[in-house]
């Protein structure tokens, strides 16, 4: 009796203090936007003569602004909006043509962004370049990927006592399996896919040897890409970037990195404006004028008046996960619907940034997108990551672009049954189970799994991943057999995808929405961003809600809140998963 009203008193408890938390985060999320939509209210700026576009990259960077980007905007407490590819690539397009200006500020402040997305960004950069203007760079602590970007900068600047961190590529992965054993909890798993290795942090202590070679092959390859890009930008060989790797860059003054020649001037932040008004040749006391990208994206829109348009459909996050800003499938393929019935759209560019997910959800995006290509065509550009689900969903495009850097691939399928029950024992909890029919608590948290449920669970898995192959052998125009080679849930990176066939060839956004423009044979046409904005109260709302969850729960476990948002993520999985592993972060 006692422990019973130990457990009522904390459920209360926490329902109190939920209840209060929801309703703090609410209010400062409605004085939040409310001032936010004030500062926002955006005039056009006019771009003056001897302007520069500054671009400053802070925060983290997304695909591009939906109603959840613009609510975290509001609510930064540091007014440090995170910044989006589309606009950033917008901007840039813009400042090439605009006569009055002159040049790019990059400013490195802090900034977080996937090694494809940077790369997309570089490419956006050297085609300004082609214009004839020039780039400048500025960090005090310049990141690895950060330092990728800003190595197409005709000249960089580093703070007089900055540092560059350039290290090489490294993948760590948290395994979870001892401490799962600790507190009673273990994991039945159905696969299929030898590296398909998402369910690995739940079984062992250490990574199998496929996963390791996996890991292995497409960081190497990742980074042989990276210096090629900084050699053909810096003109430093590969062989020397590798061993100013392996030197501890940390550790240099920007004296040596001068002479190492990753940068070329050594200024404190008060100085590039001096530095900026010489190269734009402006004499006596007038400064440049800046302008950022929010004026020039603007602009950009007083120019879309043609009739033929070419549509950008984002695929971003998890496919029917738990992340509040991932794909949700049935509105995903509301959005397919419209696009297919607008007469206006004649070909769709489907911009993929997904791990993956649920396999149901997968196959509804599938058969919306094989529709839609029966009607327009519709070409695939993905970004940091596009496997397993999200491979599943871009694998009966008409063509496929990919960065070389692009994790794609991973054609495997695998299913998690937690088992509590060792928990329950320890907590004194059991369970009495009345039913009607064999299987009719299956699959249950509160005991492992028996031979028939296994065998059940397995047949399922087996089949889908029959399906994923298939869908795979269609969509490329390949055999099974020549599919299920490239299968076993291995990760591949673009460079190595386009050589198998997975994806049709490199490039960015810019190639694929040229491609769709020829395949639909159309030359005069506007491109439109397709996002699907939410209402406001219905995001606030979401948002109030996930950040009580978050409060608590890190209030409640601290520091191994990382391990229970693992678990919670786990725990809500349903069915049958085509994604790759929970963390896949490379730097």
């Amino acid at each position: 009796m006692k422990q019973f009203f130990k457990f009522m008193f904390a459920s209360m408890l926490g329902t109190i203090i939920a209840g209060g938390v929801a309703l703090f985060l609410l209010i400062s999320v409605l004085i939040g936007v409310s001032s936010y939509l004030i500062s926002s209210t955006h005039t056009q700026k006019e771009v003056e003569e001897h302007s520069i576009l500054h671009l400053h990259l802070k925060g983290e960077l997304c695909e591009v602004e939906t109603s959840e980007e613009q609510l975290l905007n509001a609510l930064s407490y540091d007014n440090v909006h995170n910044l989006s590819l589309s606009s950033l690539r917008s901007a840039i397009k813009v400042a090439k043509e605009d006569k009055h200006i002159e040049g790019i500020f990059l400013e490195i402040d802090d900034f977080s962004c996937g090694i494809s997305s940077a790369r997309e960004l570089r490419e956006s950069l050297i085609d300004f370049k082609k214009s004839g203007k020039w780039v400048f760079s500025y960090g005090d602590y310049i990141s690895q990927t950060e330092y990728y970007i800003a190595s197409v900068a005709d000249t960089i600047v580093i703070n007089p006592y900055g540092r560059i961190h350039w290290k090489g590529l490294s993948r760590q992965v948290m395994l979870y399996h001892s401490l799962m054993e600790k507190v009673g909890i273990s994991v039945e798993v159905a696969k299929v896919g030898s590296y398909k290795s998402a369910v690995e942090p739940f079984l062992y202590d250490k990574i199998s040897e496929e996963n390791r070679t996996q890991i292995t092959s497409y960081i190497q390859s990742i980074w042989k890409d990276m210096m090629k890009d900084v050699f053909s930008s810096r003109g430093i060989s590969v062989e020397r970037l590798n061993e100013l790797a392996d030197e501890g860059q940390l550790s240099l003054s920007p004296i040596e990195y001068k002479k190492s020649g990753l940068v070329d001037v050594a200024l404190y932040k008060s100085g590039m404006d001096s530095l900026l008004k010489v190269k734009c040749g402006i004499e006596g006391e007038e400064k440049p004028s800046f302008v950022d990208e929010n004026d020039l994206v603007s602009m950009e829109g007083n120019h879309n008046k043609k009739e033929k348009k070419i549509a950008i459909l984002y695929a971003v996050g998890e496919i029917d996960g738990t992340d509040a800003d991932g794909i949700s499938s049935k509105d995903f393929c509301k959005q397919i619907q419209k696009v297919k019935e607008d007469k206006s759209i004649c070909a769709v560019v489907l911009r993929i940034n997904s791990p993956g997910g649920s396999a149901y959800g997968a196959e509804q995006m599938w058969h919306e997108i094989e529709c839609l290509k029966r009607e327009k065509p519709v070409v695939v550009s993905m970004g940091d990551c596009a496997a397993s689900g999200g491979y599943y969903i871009a694998c009966n495009a008409s063509y496929i672009f990919a960065q070389p850097t692009t994790l794609t691939g991973s054609i495997g399928v695998f299913a998690l049954v937690p088992n509590a029950g060792e928990l329950a024992k320890k907590v004194g909890l059991s369970f009495e189970v009345v039913k009607t029919n064999e299987f009719a608590n299956f699959p249950s948290l509160a005991r492992g799994m028996s031979e028939k449920e296994k065998g059940l669970l397995q047949k399922s898995v087996n089949d889908i991943y029959s399906l994923f192959i298939h869908r795979c052998s269609e969509g490329r125009n390949m055999t099974e057999k020549e599919i299920e080679l490239l299968a076993e849930g291995r990760v591949w990176t673009g460079s190595q995808a386009c050589k198998s066939g997975l994806i049709d060839e490199i490039g960015g956004i810019d190639q694929a929405i040229e491609k769709a423009s020829k395949l639909a044979n159309v030359e005069d046409y506007v491109v439109e961003e397709c996002i699907d904005k939410k209402g406001l109260w219905k995001t606030l709302m979401k948002y109030a809600t996930l950040d009580a969850k978050m409060y608590l729960g890190k209030w409640v476990f601290g520091e191994d809140f990382s391990y229970y948002s693992t678990m919670e993520k786990m725990k809500k999985l349903r069915g049958v998963q085509m994604r790759v592993p929970y963390e896949l972060n490379v730097n």
